[in-house]
């Protein structure tokens, strides 16, 4: 008799938790405008592109000013052009800050300083259904 018991409630905690599903905290939750700058960084100076699309708006545009020339990529294109340096580590030192933060919009800047010149980035961020995502690099090199 007691077998019995046992077995029917382990059946029937079974068979509750087959039928219920709890529901997943959604995605966005982990793109925070931390998270998705660190992500950044982390691969545009370490190499390390594992899952960076998620934190870049599919209508993103990138653009680099070199000189006189200016030079747009989409998101498409920066993650095709980034797969050849994934795991490359650059040789500099990078830090960021806030610019500018005013509810769903945030500009931060990110320098990259190498021996030789600074590679400052220009981040637009806005918080998207699925969370904060980067619409906008802008790239300048100074000395």
């Amino acid at each position: 008799m007691k077998t019995i018991k046992i077995t029917s409630i382990a059946l029937s905690l079974l068979l509750i938790f087959t039928i219920v599903k709890a529901d997943k905290p959604k995605n966005h939750s982990l793109l925070t405008i931390k998270f998705s700058i660190s992500s950044f960084i982390d691969a545009d100076t370490h190499g390390i592109y594992d899952g960076v699309e998620n934190i870049i708006n599919d209508n993103a545009k990138f653009t680099i000013m070199r000189g006189d020339e200016m030079l747009s990529f989409t998101k498409k294109q920066y993650l095709n052009q980034h797969q050849y340096l994934k795991d490359v580590q650059q040789n500099c030192t990078t830090n960021y800050n806030i610019v500018e933060a005013h509810g769903n919009y945030t500009l931060i800047r990110v320098d990259m300083k190498y021996p030789t010149f600074i590679r400052t980035n220009y981040v637009t961020m806005s918080q998207c259904s699925d969370g904060w995502k980067i619409t906008n690099v802008t790239s300048v090199f100074t000395k």
